[in-house]
């Protein structure tokens, strides 16, 4: 989507800053999640409910830089309008992953929106950790929406070269079949 600002726009999602060795340090990508408790006053036992929503969140430090350097990454944020705009980031503390993810992976048959399990198709066949728990991947969505997603457990391919990855957060927007997955 696009921000209009006069005759220029702003289209999501920006990209931070490039600047050769300047980037976030102190770096930490974490899951969020929803938990309602509730405890007796009685008995002090507790019942839990795990909510849908979930998402990850980024607090970063940027190291001291020259005022011109600075001013890229204002203007970064600035463009992001608070919560409205969004952005690419991966992880700047894994960079790849720890799991081949070779082949050529797909998305395998429609998600809906609240999966926890992505079927993928495409990957390279008979691998025993294919991914790794900690790995990341990335779908987008028919609407154009970037997502990125932690994968949970180590997931191997089988002899048709299909994984299946238990992942956070969960799926946003459905997903359809054929959907290129970035690895």
């Amino acid at each position: 989507f696009e921000v209009p600002l006069g005759v220029l726009t702003l289209t999501y999602p920006l990209t931070p800053p490039a600047i050769a060795g300047i980037g976030p340090q102190d770096f930490t990508l974490a899951l969020q999640n929803i938990v309602g408790e509730a405890v007796s006053p009685f008995t002090f036992g507790e019942q839990e409910q795990l909510w849908p929503g979930d998402m990850f969140t980024i607090e970063a430090n940027l190291p001291p830089m020259q005022m011109q350097q600075a001013e890229q990454w204002l203007a970064f944020l600035n463009g992001l309008y608070g919560k409205f705009g969004t952005f690419s980031m991966g992880d700047y503390n894994r960079p790849t992953p720890q799991g081949p993810m070779s082949g050529s992976p797909l998305v395998n048959g429609a998600h809906i929106s609240g999966a926890t399990q992505l079927l993928i198709r495409g990957a390279t066949a008979s691998i025993a950790n294919w991914a790794v728990a900690g790995d990341y991947v990335q779908v987008t969505a028919s609407g154009g929406q970037q997502r990125l997603h932690k994968v949970l457990l180590n997931a191997p391919s089988d002899s048709g070269g299909h994984v299946s990855l238990y992942i956070r957060p969960s799926i946003r927007e459905a997903l359809t079949d054929g959907i290129t997955v970035v690895t």
